[in-house]
């Protein structure tokens, strides 16, 4: 499996986190468009989206016990694959007991990438105490820019193939985009 960069500064922390609200957003933003087309009422979109935030932060809760059993580098990986995954299957899906399921997936992913991406601060933090406030802003950076391209791009991509293509496509890219940045960022660490 690729390994986590290392080296100075915290890259790959604000990849990971480009890559939360970059997906995210862009999701959520047009997820109601599509439940409202697949006839889920507002109550159940608006519960949906409560239960990916419940599963978030009772998964934050117990993420100490989980990274004694997988380490947090590794399990991040695995968390893009799986929630890119839980986006990318979601089209196909009707039944309400599924889209509570991926929900849920979708926020266990969310909860724990967010507690992976700080522990990855953290860590270059203690690494490098002088720069704390540099790291914490560029990694601050990385979820403000995922935040403002996810529904940008998205909207772009929905708007010439549609909103369920846009979520099968926008989840692929972003895994090979999310695994090209970090093999640079290993030979450029390397270098």
């Amino acid at each position: 499996m690729i390994s986590q960069p290392t080296g100075r500064g915290n890259s790959f922390a604000t990849l990971v986190a480009f890559y939360i609200n970059f997906l995210d957003d862009g999701f959520s933003t047009f997820f109601p468009l599509f439940g409202l087309g697949v006839g889920l009422s507002l109550v159940a979109i608006g519960t949906l989206k409560g239960i990916k935030s419940v599963a978030g932060i009772v998964v934050r809760l117990l993420s100490g016990k989980i990274f004694k059993f997988i380490d947090f580098r590794t399990l991040n990986h695995l968390l893009v694959i799986g929630w890119s995954l839980a986006v990318f299957v979601l089209p196909w899906v009707r039944e309400p007991w599924i889209f509570v399921a991926l929900f849920m997936a979708m926020g266990l992913a969310r909860g724990l990438s967010r507690v992976t991406s700080a522990t990855l601060v953290a860590e270059e933090k203690s690494k490098d105490s002088a720069g704390i406030g540099l790291a914490s802003g560029i990694y601050n950076m990385g979820l403000d820019a995922g935040a403002l391209a996810g529904p940008l791009v998205a909207g772009l991509v929905a708007r010439a193939t549609g909103v369920p293509a846009m979520m099968r496509i926008i989840p692929f890219v972003m895994v090979a985009i999310y695994f090209s940045a970090l093999v640079w960022l290993n030979r450029a660490n390397a270098r």
